[in-house]
């Protein structure tokens, strides 16, 4: 049988890139459960926080708040849990804090319903579609459905 298309049928191992590598051993000892790399670099940028933020405000003098495990251990694990298991807007949190930052720091030149100033500076690359109300009487609606069936 003779396969005649004309197209062809590209493979792509983006898939292939797209998985997550896991660590199971760490400098040959083993884990007690696998990490992700993504875990492991959340974890590291919560000590690294933490780490910095109780030489900055001094917790140790908050009992169970400014204990070395919780500081050293529980909050930087609190961290890299809501940043690779929670999602803000359907996005990531950091992706939702980036964004948030963005658009607060933007030109907000032009608002949803609010007239543009510098109408006549503006040129569009297409043309626009928009609608418009009509009011028309009761008999000029019912002629109009009767001319639609």
């Amino acid at each position: 049988m003779e396969d005649n298309r004309e197209f062809e049928i590209m493979r792509t191992y983006t898939r292939a890139w797209q998985t997550e590598i896991v660590m199971y051993h760490l400098f040959g000892i083993p884990l007690w459960f696998p990490v992700s790399s993504r875990q492991a670099a959340f974890f590291m940028l919560g000590l690294v926080f933490m780490t910095i933020f109780s030489k900055v405000i001094p917790l140790k003098g908050i009992p169970l708040v400014g204990d070395p495990i919780c500081i050293y251990a529980v909050y930087p694990f609190l961290i890299m849990k809501f940043f690779t298991k929670m999602t803000l807007d359907g996005k990531p949190p950091h992706i939702f804090f980036r964004d948030q930052l963005s658009f607060l720091f933007q030109d907000k030149k032009y608002n949803l319903y609010k007239p543009i100033k510098d109408e006549n500076k503006i040129n569009y690359s297409s043309q626009i579609g928009y609608r418009t109300v009509r009011r028309i009487s009761e008999i000029d609606y019912k002629l109009l459905k009767r001319r639609k069936r």
